[in-house]
């Protein structure tokens, strides 16, 4: 039903930007680590948030659904929305430890790019201070890549991929939560492949293995700052931004953020997933997918 509702939701997005103002270009543009979660974004994230240049907040989870009000309550005041944005931003359900005030941001239009812009520099000025880029690593946004991209299509987009049956592993670890069910890990994970495909038709995406990134850092790390156009500084690496400064002190699933990179959670698949679990992998379009990625199956 939901899967439904949200298809429905961005047929109507979709005809109604039609009508719309075309969204600013914000320069410079910021950056999107993407993936099926549990790929390593918040460690990537921790590391270039070191840089200099950089700022990434800890996860949100209002973006794909102000772009949704944003359009489909056309008729709210560009007031009425701000209201909407502050409200949705002080819930404590859509941000993880946000601990900033916005109450002072500047929403002059409607214009989604602005809007969101602002308030990432905002937050950026009063934890960070002046820094060239932002950037998101919020999970569950590569299932909205249809609302998102459409506003920031001069983004720069990072896609992280992991062996899935790891991805799988590390889901189940969570606790009161629908992804520790194998199943539904796997579509997430093939639903992030899905999304790569619809930006690689219309963008440059940078796919970045966690393997790679665990096993060479230095390597991967100046790649993605080559790619993001900044200055190369690996230094970084070993300043990397702890556990409780992207929001997930308190999660035992990030206890290791707060160790030197290691290469030790890959292919603990082996030996912790069940032969139930592994039967989930033997579908075709998946073994088609692990093959497309380099992963042994």
């Amino acid at each position: 039903m939901k899967k439904i509702k949200y298809k429905f939701i961005s047929y109507v997005v979709s005809v109604l930007r039609i009508f719309s103002k075309n969204s600013s270009d914000i320069s410079p543009n910021p950056f999107f680590i993407i993936g099926s979660g549990r790929n390593g974004s918040t460690l990537l994230a921790s590391i270039l948030n070191a840089h200099k240049d950089i700022f990434i907040p800890p996860e949100q989870f209002f973006l794909p659904y102000i772009i949704m009000k944003r359009y489909v309550m056309f008729f709210w005041s560009v007031g009425k929305l701000k209201s909407y944005i502050l409200k949705t931003i002080n819930k404590k359900e859509k941000t993880l430890n946000w601990n900033v005030n916005l109450c002072d941001l500047k929403v002059y239009s409607k214009d989604i790019p602005v809007i969101i812009n602002n308030i990432y520099r905002s937050y950026a000025a009063k934890k960070k201070g002046e820094i060239k880029l932002w950037g998101d690593k919020t999970p569950i946004n590569i299932h909205f890549m249809n609302f998102i991209y459409p506003e920031f299509y001069n983004a720069k987009y990072i896609f992280l991929v992991r062996d899935p049956r790891d991805v799988v592993l590390s889901y189940k670890k969570l606790k009161n939560h629908k992804a520790n069910n194998t199943k539904y890990a796997l579509w997430k994970w093939m639903d992030s492949i899905k999304k790569l495909k619809y930006l690689e038709d219309k963008t440059e995406v940078l796919i970045v293995k966690y393997e790679n990134l665990v096993k060479e850092p230095k390597k991967e790390i100046s790649r993605i700052l080559q790619y993001l156009d900044l200055e190369v500084d690996t230094s970084i690496l070993f300043v990397k931004y702890k556990a409780e400064e992207m929001g997930v002190g308190n999660k035992p699933h990030h206890k290791n953020l707060n160790l030197p990179i290691s290469n030790i959670s890959i292919g603990k698949w082996k030996s912790n997933l069940t032969e139930v679990d592994l039967s989930f992998f033997q579908e075709e379009n998946i073994k088609n997918m692990m093959k497309y990625f380099g992963y042994k199956v």
